[in-house]
Order: structure tokens, then C-alpha cells, then sequence
């Protein structure tokens, strides 16, 4: 296994430069994402790893290797880089069976006759595909073929394994059972680097994941902090927080909980909304921007008895969305629209549009970004 450094890559078409002096370090043994938008330098940045992509700037080391230099003209082939790649179109040899797939990289580099067989089939057995080994690749389902394209990637045990969106052309349950597919392999440490512009995908297989806005990567932290606490408000938008209002800081309060103070923040549409999550220091008449996921918005019919917990205000429903596995409303709060979601075993109403109705905003749902 080998670690990745990433120093300064920059990349340009014409005038638009896709990567801007990118710095990122790959952990040996790590599973990191690179998760934002398309057009964002994601695949461009998986593509100069693998030497795919020459770039205009920058250093890439694998391990204890130089594989790019621009400033020292080093270049080091794709095949001489010991990477195994995932491709989203699959990559697989229509002409070839599926054993002879899998086996093509290990011939490639002079592997005798029995050590081809027995690693070839070692690798079918990791995705469940021995029983297909001399099928014509072609004659698999998608999913059968992105295994297929799966196991070539790991059949020559390479340092580092690459994954370009490989699940973005399978169907919804073939992308959880290939998602699965690919758990199973991280979990033998290899050094991964996964790009995908999809969120679950991310979350659910990474050790770290590096967001990337406009070809800078913005935020690299855990799932669990990615999630929580969006670095600023582009990023807030890009993961989904359906709710974002502008405002201007008051100042610390206190809570009325007795667990410390929370951040007063001045929304002209919602008047004064108290949030637990903020910078630790934010000065008073600061410009920001406030941030509530749909999920963690509370709804209760309008006058619910019991004591009424902060940032609760009277809204008004102006569209009710049966999804399935609950309710989404769109409110009208002041001169806002909050959006809220309900699921399967949460006590809310279910409401039709016009009817009146509570929106809470937990404070420690409620998040602050200053940028």
C-alpha cells in the first residue's frame, strides 16, 4: 500500500482552469472521495493520478515515488504507476471472455500461466463472478459488469485503487449491491481514491471525503463532520440544506436551556433565529447566512399544547408532498418559505395547504456560515 501527496496541481483548457494548485494528501491505507458537482475537477484530478491527464502544474507522489513533475519533466507511463482503475463506462473487452478480462493486466506484465489462473480466480471469487469466468464479458448484465471491471482493477494487487463514478450507470439496486461490492474490498485497506458527485455514495464508503467547488477542494474531513458541519454555505447548498436565510449576527445569548449560550442571528424574514452551531467567534453585525436541513424542522397543528421551545413561529402550508416514506411541507414563516420533512413514525400532521400550523427550528439544527 502507498500513501498519495498531491502538491499544487493545476490544470487548464484554454482560459478555464479546472484545478487550481490543488494540495491534497491520500492516507496509505485510506478510502477518500472526492465528492462536488460536475465540471468541478473531480475525474480530472483522478485522471492526472493515474497519468491519464498530463498536467499544467504540480507534483503527484505514490508512495515514496515521483510519478508527476511538471516542473522537473517527470511523467511516469499509467502502466508504470501500479494503479488499478474502475471506469464508469465499465472498460471491458467485448471480444474477450470474462476470465481473460480480468487476466489481461497480469499478461500484460509476463505472469506465468498458473499464477494468472489462480489470481484471476481469487479475484472472481471476491465479486461472486467465478461461476461466469469463460462467459463473454458482453453477455453480462451492467452490474455483472462493472464487477468484472471490479476485479481487474485488484487482480494485479495494485498500490493504489482509483474508482471514476463507477456506479453512476447502474440502475438503483444494482448501485446497492455494487456499492456493496466495493465495501467489501475497502475493507482490506487498500489506498482508494472514489470520485462521485453522489452523496449516499460518499458517505456510506469513505474515510474522508475532500469536497471540490470550482477545481479547489474546499472541505476534507469525515462523513460524519461533512455532513454536520458544512464548511460554508456553497458547500451547505451543494450537500442538500434545502433551508439557507441571510442574516446578521446579534450576538451570544443564552440559551434558556442551561446548556450554555447560542448565537442570536437577525433573519429579516424570520426575525431573530437562535442557532448551536456557529463559528466560536462571529463578531456582532456580521453578515451570514443560516442554514436548517428540511429533516430537522419541527411541525405541530397550530396551537399544540406544551411549552414552546425557541425559534418557534406560525407558518402557514402552501404545498403538502407525499413522498412515500412521509410528508414534505412548504411553509410560509413571515416572509419566508421553510421547507420541512417528515418520515414514517414521527408524530406530525399531516396537513393540507392553507392550514395553519408550529415550525421549530431546533437551535442545535440550526447552523451559521459566514462565508
Amino acid at each position: 500500500m502507498s500513501g498519495i501527496v498531491i502538491h499544487e496541481l493545476t490544470k487548464r483548457y484554454g482560459d478555464a482552469t479546472v484545478l487550481d494548485a490543488l494540495d491534497l494528501t491520500v492516507r496509505e491505507g485510506e478510502f477518500l472521495t472526492l465528492l462536488g458537482p460536475s465540471g468541478c475537477g473531480k475525474t480530472t484530478t483522478l485522471r492526472a493520478i493515474a497519468g491519464l491527464e498530463p498536467p499544467d502544474g504540480g507534483t503527484i507522489r505514490i508512495g515514496d515515488t515521483v510519478v508527476t513533475s511538471v516542473a522537473d519533466g517527470i511523467e511516469v507511463p499509467p502502466n508504470k504507476r501500479s494503479l488499478g482503475m474502475v471506469f464508469q463506462s465499465y472498460a471491458i473487452w467485448p471480444h474477450m471472455s470474462v476470465f481473460d478480462n480480468v487476466a489481461f493486466p497480469l499478461r500484460r506484465q509476463g505472469v506465468g500461466v498458473i499464477e494468472v489462473r489462480q489470481r484471476v480466480l481469487d479475484s472472481l471469487e471476491i465479486v461472486g463472478l467465478v461461476h461466469a469466468a469463460r462467459r463473454s464479458a458482453t453477455a453480462l448484465s451492467g452490474g455483472q459488469q462493472q464487477r468484472v471491471a471490479l476485479a481487474r482493477a485488484m487482480v494485479a494487487d495494485p498500490k493504489v485503487l482509483l474508482f471514476d463514478e463507477p456506479l453512476s450507470n447502474l440502475d438503483a439496486q444494482l448501485r446497492i449491491s455494487m456499492r456493496d461490492e466495493i465495501q467489501r474490498v475497502r475493507s482490506d485497506g487498500q489506498t482508494s481514491i472514489y470520485v462521485t458527485h453522489d452523496q449516499s455514495e460518499a458517505f456510506a464508503l469513505s474515510d474522508r471525503i475532500a469536497v471540490m467547488l470550482g477545481g479547489i477542494m474546499v472541505q476534507l474531513d469525515t462523513p460524519a463532520a461533512v455532513m454536520s458541519r458544512p464548511v460554508n454555505a456553497e458547500v451547505a447548498r451543494f450537500l442538500g440544506v434545502e433551508n439557507l436565510f441571510e442574516g446578521t449576527v446579534r450576538g451570544l445569548v443564552r440559551s434558556g436551556t442551561g446548556s450554555g449560550s447560542v448565537l442570536a442571528v437577525d433573519v429579516p424574514s424570520l426575525k431573530t433565529v437562535l442557532s448551536a452551531v456557529h463559528p466560536e467567534t462571529v463578531p456582532a453585525g456580521a453578515a451570514v447566512t443560516v442554514g436548517i436541513r428540511a429533516g430537522a424542522v419541527m411541525v405541530a397543528g397550530a396551537g399544540a399544547p406544551g411549552d414552546v421551545p425557541p425559534n418557534t413561529s406560525t407558518g402557514r402550508v402552501v404545498q403538502s408532498t407525499f413522498l412515500g416514506e412521509g410528508v414534505q411541507y412548504r411553509m410560509a414563516v413571515g416572509s419566508a418559505h421553510v421547507l420541512a420533512r417528515t418520515f414514517s413514525g414521527v408524530a406530525a400532521p399531516t396537513l393540507p395547504p392553507g392550514a395553519s400550523l408550529s415550525v421549530t427550528l431546533p437551535p442545535e439544527a440550526v447552523a451559521v456560515f459566514t462565508s
